[in-house]
């Protein structure tokens, strides 16, 4: 009887473990655009950079960790998704990325920590945790072009706790080159 006991026990403890593990994505979100001409066609290459650029946010400069209103350049998922970060998240991204969508020419994206997802801002010793805002940005000749204003469900939680990459949807934006 207590062999039983003693192998039900371990048997917990194992499973315990096996439910602590934690997804190599957790905390990160992505944003994906997938870039058309005015008539609809899908741009491969981009002549002018588009920005994933932080709406005017009062408390950019308390946020911790990811201090300063953000401007990220958006570039194609495998350099700023699969290569953001080496080991284990590479690996898991590479795999993961092959079922998606936004793998395919048109699509950028850009990745974001916990940090420059929410800004969390220090008051008293109290951390209070605030949404960013975004807007989809074009770099032109004669300076910047708002193109999109990012809703905030298309900020996707990559931890695959969430769901599959598949689920990820781009936001589709219409290039206005100069």
């Amino acid at each position: 009887m207590k062999k039983i006991i003693l192998v039900f026990i371990a048997a917990l403890l194992f499973a315990n473990q096996l439910t602590a593990q934690h997804c190599p994505f957790d905390g990160g979100h992505i944003v994906v655009i997938k870039l058309t001409d005015a008539h609809g066609n899908i741009i491969t290459t981009a002549d002018s950079t588009l920005f994933l650029t932080e709406t005017p946010n009062p408390l950019a400069d308390s946020c911790t960790y990811a201090k300063g209103q953000l401007n990220r350049p958006f570039d194609r998922p495998e350099k700023n998704l699969v290569k953001k970060y080496e080991g284990s998240w590479e690996y898991r991204a590479a795999l993961y990325l092959e079922e998606c969508t936004f793998k395919e020419p048109g699509h950028l994206v850009v990745v974001l920590n916990m940090a420059q997802r929410s800004c969390m801002v220090e008051r008293n010793n109290q951390f209070t945790y605030l949404d960013r805002h975004f807007e989809i940005r074009q770099k032109t000749k004669s300076g910047t072009k708002l193109l999109a204003t990012v809703p905030m469900d298309k900020i996707y939680p990559l931890c695959t706790a969430n769901g599959n990459w598949s689920r990820i949807k781009a936001i589709e934006i219409q290039s206005t080159e100069e």
